[in-house]
Order: structure tokens, then C-alpha cells, then sequence
């Protein structure tokens, strides 16, 4: 099965995943955070048996896959939230208070 397509963005106080993955269910689905490493594995089974003889051909994947993600900063492991609707999976991470980035304007004395 092939890795999803994913995307990430990060705000001020979290970070955003979003992964594609069509055709699973979130029972199929894991997520794994350590430290600042995130890891989506899935697996899609497949879910019929063909027992006609002239069967040849399948492009639908099936099989295991599993894409991690290393974060630019740290996040709050225990507050982690996923939610999984339509095939897409989103993951929000909200930053450690240390790691939200804060602008301050210096005066040049």
C-alpha cells in the first residue's frame, strides 16, 4: 500500500497534520508520538475473495504502510488530538509554552 500524501503546517501554539488515507477506517489506523517523532501506520486488508478463474487484474493496493515525522519543536504529548473523517486523518499538536515562537521587537538604544 502506498504512503499517504501529508500535509503539515505549524501555528503558534500547534502543529497541523493532515494525511490522506482512502479506503481505511480508524480501526485500521495507528499513531505513535515520542518525543518530537510522529508515526501514522495503517493497514487495508482485502476484504473479498475472488474465486473465478478468468480474474487477473487488481489496481486497488493492499498491505501495510507506515510514515514518520520528525517536528521542529516540542509538543504536548498528552494533549495530542486526532480525528478522522472522509479518509483524511488530522493530527493537532499543541506546542510546549517554551517551544510557541514569540516576537519581541528590541529598541536600539
Amino acid at each position: 500500500m502506498p504512503v499517504p500524501a501529508v500535509d503539515w503546517y505549524e501555528g503558534k501554539k500547534e502543529v497541523v497534520l493532515k494525511a490522506e488515507v482512502p479506503g481505511l477506517s480508524k480501526e485500521n489506523l495507528k499513531i505513535d508520538l515520542t518525543d518530537s517523532m510522529l508515526t501514522i501506520s495503517g493497514e487495508k486488508k482485502k476484504e473479498e475473495e475472488i474465486k473465478e478463474e478468468d480474474y487477473t487484474y487488481s489496481e486497488r493496493a493492499y498491505g501495510s504502510f507506515s510514515k514518520s515525522l520528525q517536528w521542529p519543536c516540542a509538543v504536548k504529548a498528552d494533549k495530542v488530538k486526532a480525528t478522522f473523517k472522509d479518509g483524511i486523518l488530522e493530527v493537532r499538536l499543541p506546542k510546549i509554552e517554551d517551544a510557541q515562537k514569540r516576537h519581541v521587537s528590541v529598541k536600539i538604544e
